[in-house]
């Protein structure tokens, strides 16, 4: 027996491979198992595996829901209700925050040892990730993370300003200690 399976439009048809039973042919592929006898119980196309029809966080813009007609993605978009999903955050904003307060945490022990280096190297990334973070969050609507990038910026700086100042204070007590 020939298959003209290409050509015939969705729906259930006799199966070719058991006598006496139909099958639901989406227009490509069998889908299911055989069901015996004439009409099927359910007369209808089996349900597709994955979420059903509704709105959800569109996958490419930020802020932003897309409708889900089942199937794919269908063109309608609307803005996220107030408080219905939270935004997503700038990770440099946040890595910035968190270097520049490693940097100022590790500070006091800059005047016994050699931690003034491992401060000003996490007070520069502090101040070049917060900057990455806020044209991040400029190019991004709705993403969040701009009071991070701030403070990723301040403390770095902070940590910077305060090395410069201990290694003067080191270079003007060792020139009185040698004069």
């Amino acid at each position: 027996m020939t298959r003209q399976t290409d050509v015939l439009a969705p729906g259930w048809k006799p199966d070719p491979e058991h006598a006496g039973h139909q099958r639901y042919w989406d227009g490509a592929n069998w889908i299911g198992q055989p069901v015996p006898g004439g009409t099927p119980v359910a007369a209808q196309a089996p349900r597709a595996v994955g979420p059903p029809a509704g709105w959800y966080p569109d996958p490419s813009l930020y802020g932003q829901e897309r409708y889900w007609n089942g199937a794919q993605w269908a063109a309608d978009v609307r803005a996220v209700a107030t408080g219905a999903a939270q935004n997503p955050k700038s990770g440099k904003a946040t890595v910035s925050m968190v270097l520049g307060i490693i940097g100022l945490a590790i500070l006091p022990f800059s005047a016994f040892t050699f931690f003034a280096v491992p401060s000003i190297i996490l007070g520069v990334l502090a101040v070049v990730f917060g900057q990455q973070g806020r044209s991040e969050i400029a190019r991004s609507p709705g993403m969040g993370g701009a009071a991070q990038a701030k403070a990723g910026l301040i403390t770095g700086s902070i940590a910077l300003g305060l090395v410069l100042i201990l290694v003067l204070l080191a270079v003007v007590v060792g020139v009185l200690a040698a004069v």
